[in-house]
């Protein structure tokens, strides 16, 4: 009586090996676009995190200042540095006159890097600017001085915001006490030939009004 082989022949194999093959196939048709579709999902609540943050601090900085404090300093063009510089209203005298403190905080927008920096600048920290600042009235910087404090690593700075395409802060459509904030963030996706953006407005008004 003949023994019987234990184990799977050439044939049993290769037919195994092909459904093995088949249903990993079928499985990564629908594996992959659901990781993609997960991924863009993921990056997109990233930004949404990132831009309502920074949205929220700029608001806060604004609405603590008055018109005549907001200085719009807009690039030439989209590849330019933009910014805008806010010097905050501190108070009123008892004979009703502003009172403004003694820092300026400013936006900087370098596209370059696509990044946000937030500055403050006072000028016992970090005199190279020709500006003075004084209580009874509010400093506005200049393209230059936006410049000049974005170069200078002694001045306190925090990256706000990173993968920004777009920052425009415009004058509102109801005029002085208004500001509109356009915000453009981009992130690259594996697996994609286009990138994930996300465009934002907001509209701000300015408190304090002067």
């Amino acid at each position: 009586m003949r023994r019987r082989r234990s184990g799977l022949s050439l044939l049993e194999s290769l037919v195994a090996a092909g459904l093995l093959a088949l249903l990993t196939g079928m499985a990564l048709m629908f594996l992959v676009p659901s990781l993609r579709m997960s991924t863009r999902s993921g990056l997109r609540v990233e930004m949404q995190q990132q831009a309502s943050v920074l949205l929220e601090r700029l608001q806060v900085d604004l609405e603590h200042s008055a018109p005549a404090g907001v200085a719009l300093l807009p690039g030439r063009d989209a590849t330019q540095m933009s910014g805008i510089s806010i010097q905050a209203l501190q108070g009123f005298t008892s004979l009703g006159a502003q009172v403004w403190e003694p820092k300026v905080i400013a936006y900087v927008w370098l596209p370059g890097p696509a990044v946000i920096k937030r500055e403050t600048w006072t000028p016992s920290l970090s005199p190279s600017l020709p500006v003075m600042l004084m209580s009874f009235r509010p400093s506005r910087l200049t393209y230059q001085d936006l410049i000049t404090l974005s170069n200078d690593p002694s001045n306190p700075e925090v990256v706000v915001a990173r993968g920004v395409q777009l920052l425009e802060v415009n004058p509102g459509p109801s005029g002085m006490g208004a500001v509109v904030i356009h915000l453009v963030l981009q992130r690259e996706v594996p697996g994609r030939s286009t990138p994930e953006r996300l465009e934002v407005r907001r509209g701000v008004m300015l408190r304090n009004q002067a």
